[in-house]
């Protein structure tokens, strides 16, 4: 390749990886041949984002530290907690592009559970998600924790 066609190679990269990704540049994906989806996508694809914002596990407390009182309580307040995370960085609901759910008893927990979720996430475009039952969660008494990543467009 010649000096010229390399350097123009070269910026045509340069600028593709400077261009700032738009939350909203998003592509939700669920391919064909794929299951189903109840409020989730298989795929989020998000082009070269500079600007992630990563929300620890969130439980159903409190700023007082009182554990909501019932499973539905809880998890609304376990998403109450995340949406006052992801506001703090900016965000909201909308920006995020991936959800993991830790729950107790998914047997008795998940139709609570996505009722709840519903309300919160964009069901037109759902992040990619996981929810996995476990043992018990850091606080032996709570049920729920829910954890995001988001993007937002670069702020630079």
């Amino acid at each position: 390749m010649h000096v010229a066609a390399r350097s123009i190679a070269f910026l045509a990269c340069v600028t593709a990886a400077c261009a700032p990704a738009q939350a909203s540049d998003a592509r939700h994906l669920n391919p064909s041949g794929m299951p189903k989806t109840n409020g989730y996508s298989h795929v989020v694809n998000v082009p070269e984002a500079r600007h992630v914002i990563y929300v620890s596990g969130q439980l159903g407390i409190d700023a007082n530290g009182k554990l909501a009182p019932d499973f539905r309580s809880e998890a609304t307040q376990a998403f109450e907690n995340v949406r006052k995370a992801l506001a703090a960085a900016g965000a909201d609901f909308k920006d995020v592009v991936r959800l993991n759910i830790y729950v107790t008893n998914m047997d008795a927990q998940m139709i609570t559970l996505r009722e709840v979720r519903n309300r919160y996430i964009d069901m037109a475009n759902p992040p990619a998600s996981t929810a996995l039952e476990i043992k018990r969660l850091v606080v032996p008494t709570a049920n729920v924790e829910i954890e995001v990543t988001a993007v937002l467009p670069d702020r630079s």
